[in-house]
């Protein structure tokens, strides 16, 4: 009983470990005409959520940044006019909480640069004119209670 009780409390200090301190994102030089392009990929260890800029000048792709730790759940994002990217942090699915943020993302240093406080589970971030900006929320906890 005792080995199994020991086996479990290493295996949960272990999830609470797994939490990336910094993104660690090499700087881009963000081109005029950018458009970016956000998706999950399997890097063997863990999912990571990236964005990909494009240069639409050149049809290059001019870097990859990831812009969620490896425990948090983002399915949309919006730009305002300083090119500075938002996110929706609805879920952390480590730690078993709700998100309660936006992370305000500079692609150009490829750091978060601020959060702005938000209810439970922000979903959708619509752009809106005078850089603006509205927030769908699902008020969902793990898809099937209300949080």
């Amino acid at each position: 009983m005792q080995r199994l009780l020991m086996i479990i409390l290493v295996f949960i200090s272990g999830c609470f470990l797994r939490h990336v301190e910094e993104l660690n994102n090499t700087p881009i030089d963000v081109p005029e005409n950018v458009c970016y392009v956000m998706f999950d990929y399997d890097d063997g260890e863990e999912w990571k959520t990236c964005i990909c800029a494009i240069d639409m000048d050149s049809d290059s792709i001019v870097g990859i940044q990831q812009v969620a730790y490896d425990d948090e759940f983002i399915t949309t994002f919006c730009m305002n006019s300083d090119g500075l990217l938002f996110f929706p942090i609805s879920d952390s699915c480590y730690h078993e909480r709700a998100g309660h943020s936006v992370r305000v993302f500079d692609p150009s240093s490829g750091k978060e640069v601020g959060k702005i406080p938000t209810p439970n589970c922000p979903g959708i971030i619509f752009r809106l004119p005078g850089d603006e900006g509205f927030i769908l929320h699902y008020f969902r906890y793990w898809s099937d209670s209300m949080a």
